[in-house]
């Protein structure tokens, strides 16, 4: 698939997003995710000798990632999924703010994906492509850094981050995001923004054939 306009498959664009600070995700960013994996690992039960396939839409069209995690998925398989919770409720919805400097589709995008945390959404989209058994978790999310300037670059690493890059470029992203974490600060104290993270566990019928 092509995006109009640009004549980059949908792949190709995904990786210059979330590939091309490989390093600086790896690093800086993904270290504050690990309780989000482990948790949802540790509730699937995943053990030796089990097939696993990690499927990451980032900020995608999150729907169509669920009807191709369906259709790949062998019957009786399980599938665990997480998305942004309550941001309202959430001490470090601060550190999401910066992804708002995409273009407005793009912010629309995100809204879509966040309101899967809502009660009932993520089951009703599970359960509508076919999934059983569907659980709802809460999931242990925190993100700490020394300072805005690492947060920053940590920020500038993820996918959502680099719509907004495109958007208002690399420079005004960086120094929307220092500011918006020099408000944050206390004497003596890391940067820390804790956010609510739900998660969904699921099966697939034992019936159900994969295409």
């Amino acid at each position: 698939m092509t995006r109009p306009g640009t004549g980059l498959s949908q792949w190709a664009l995904v990786d210059e997003g979330w590939g091309r600070k490989a390093v600086d995700f790896a690093t800086l960013s993904e270290p504050g995710n690990c309780r989000e994996y482990v948790a949802v690992q540790h509730r699937l039960g995943v053990d030796a000798g089990d097939r696993l396939l990690d499927v990451a839409c980032g900020s995608g069209t999150t729907p169509h990632a669920v009807a191709e995690i369906h259709r790949v998925l062998r019957p009786g398989g399980r599938a665990g999924i997480t998305v942004w919770g309550h941001l309202k409720i959430s001490p470090g919805a601060w550190a999401l703010a910066p992804f708002r400097l995409a273009a407005a589709e793009k912010v629309g995008n995100q809204a879509v994906m966040v309101s899967l945390g809502r009660p009932g959404a993520g089951e009703q989209l599970l359960e509508s492509y076919g999934f059983l058994d569907v659980e709802r978790l809460d999931v242990p999310f925190a993100w700490e850094f020394t300072d805005p300037q690492l947060y920053a670059r940590a920020l500038a690493s993820t996918g959502p981050a680099y719509e907004a890059i495109q958007n208002v470029g690399e420079a005004e992203f960086h120094r929307a995001a220092v500011e918006q974490a020099q408000g944050q600060l206390r004497d003596g104290l890391p940067l820390r923004a804790e956010i609510n993270v739900v998660g969904y566990l699921a099966r697939k019928p034992e019936g159900a054939e994969r295409a």
